[in-house]
């Protein structure tokens, strides 16, 4: 795993300083600061799951049940204000002095931990924690869950713990950096492009063979990059498919993370049976993204579509590409 990632590392430095142009781009976070920059205590929100949360000062002991939500605390500088995080709050290096509250699952949460840190505001996932949510409640504890996984939710709720943490500046420069870094993603993309787009499957899973359909947000960091996903036209986020369907689309290209570095080893796959014959196996074009980024919507989701971008694109080099526009 260590190799795969220095050699991502590797492509995809050289990918991203071959354009130096200035990029600026309106963002979200723009006006979002805009409209609440005066804006005071109380403060009522809507988070994802449609609940309205209304807050007399600003949340200052914090616990985060969530990974993704850790990230954007602690991008938006309010990591001082975590008291408590899960086993898996693995970034920042700061996040995991944190004392801890369990796992992700609801079953290995602890509520005694919680409630012992007397957290002003319980940060979760949303309906993946829905029992400890509803326990959370009862016990009078100010919860807001934060599920987004499109590039759009995340937007959102960078912008809304802006508002509830008062770093609405902070939240609106995180933004606006993540923007310019997406649409450099895109532009330099675009310097790629061949007359077809490249076809790409991101396997999330080998047994049952999963996908990532067009609505995850792996689907929509394929699409960055200028390539057609196989699985595009299904509906589900994360579809189960057969191997005869994936044979059957045959991608130039197959994406995963690094957490199934063995399952999805190229050597070992060009033996397996199916696996083989697709195009992407037998040029050795099998792309493991680093798990941490690449399974988590959060502000480093950025890193890992810059990093399948130039994984996608290093077999494909633009001559122009130094002086993209």
């Amino acid at each position: 795993m260590k190799r795969s990632t220095l050699l991502i590392l590797m492509t995809v430095l050289p990918w991203l300083a071959s354009c130096n142009d200035p990029i600026t781009v309106p963002s979200a976070g723009d006006e979002a600061y805009e409209a609440t920059a005066n804006r005071s205590f109380p403060l009522t929100v809507t988070d994802g799951l449609g609940r309205q949360r209304t807050f007399k000062t600003p949340p200052r002991r914090i616990v985060s049940i969530s990974p993704k939500n850790t990230e954007l605390l602690f991008a938006i500088g309010a990591g001082g204000d975590v008291v408590g995080v899960t086993s898996y709050c693995s970034y920042p290096a700061a996040a995991r002095q944190v004392a801890q509250v369990g796992g992700f699952s609801s079953k290995s949460l602890s509520i005694e931990r919680i409630v012992g840190l007397e957290p002003d505001l319980v940060i979760s996932a949303g309906n993946a924690h829905a029992p400890v949510l509803a326990d959370l409640e009862r016990l009078g504890l100010t919860t807001l869950a934060l599920p987004g996984d499109t590039f759009s939710a995340l937007r959102d709720e960078i912008a809304l713990l802006g508002k509830v943490t008062d770093r609405d500046d902070e939240a609106a420069n995180l933004v606006r950096t993540m923007d310019q870094r997406i649409e450099l993603v895109r532009r330099r993309s675009e310097a790629h492009k061949t007359a077809q787009p490249i076809t790409v499957a991101y396997v999330v899973w080998a047994d049952p063979l999963t996908v990532a359909g067009g609505a995850s947000f792996h689907g929509e960091m394929i699409e960055l990059c200028g390539c057609e996903n196989v699985a595009a036209n299904l509906l589900a986020r994360f579809p189960k498919i057969s191997l005869e369907t994936l044979v059957e689309s045959n991608p130039q290209v197959i994406v995963s993370s690094t957490n199934h570095a063995g399952v999805f080893d190229p050597e070992a796959l060009r033996t397996k049976p199916g696996w083989g014959g697709l195009q992407a196996v037998r040029a050795g074009r099998v792309v493991l993204l680093d798990g941490d980024l690449v399974s988590r919507c959060g502000p480093r989701i950025v890193d890992a579509l810059e990093q399948m971008a130039a994984a996608i694109h290093s077999d494909n080099p633009s001559p122009d590409a130094r002086h993209a526009p």
